[in-house]
């Protein structure tokens, strides 16, 4: 098995597990009667998306998107927008339910290099105005859940 350099994984610093729901309405409601919340916008209203593909072609949809709190880790709910988007196939294939673990890392470039580099599969791509952005891999092969790698953007 290969050795992995610390300093080149790009699983360091977990950023959230995300969880896919056909209605975010009826979701919320849900993990609020369990104590979980409250429930805040992702804030991709305030991130500039300068490029963005799903299996290589442009991605033209907007998922609905909320983030909470449950204990010093964030869970995402995310419900499909218009369109073909991994939500969508995400539903299609495996229903309601974790989709992805999320990882923050330095330069999503130099990840993505590595994540290929492995032999993994870049799904899902978004590149922001201030630099960062995000790429879905298909790792679901084993224990059925996306790895995402994310670069939040500078505060310029």
């Amino acid at each position: 098995m290969d050795q992995i350099n610390n300093e080149q994984s790009p699983f360091l610093k977990m950023h959230h597990a995300g969880i896919i729901v056909r209605d975010m309405d009826t979701a919320m409601k849900y993990f609020d009667s369990l104590g979980m919340g409250p429930f805040e916008s992702a804030g991709h209203d305030k991130m500039v998306v300068t490029e963005a593909t799903f299996r290589g072609k442009p991605l033209n949809t907007k998922p609905i998107i909320k983030f909470m709190q449950v204990g010093g880790f964030r869970l995402e709910l995310l419900q499909q927008g218009e369109g073909e988007s991994i939500e969508k196939e995400s539903l299609e294939k495996k229903g309601e339910g974790i989709n992805h673990i999320a990882f923050e890392v330095p330069n999503i470039e130099n990840a993505t290099n590595y994540m290929i580099n492995k032999g993994f599969e870049v799904i899902l791509q978004v590149k922001l105005e201030h630099g960062g952005g995000g790429a879905y891999f298909n790792t679901d092969k084993v224990g059925g859940v996306l790895i995402e790698l994310i670069q939040e953007p500078s505060k310029e």
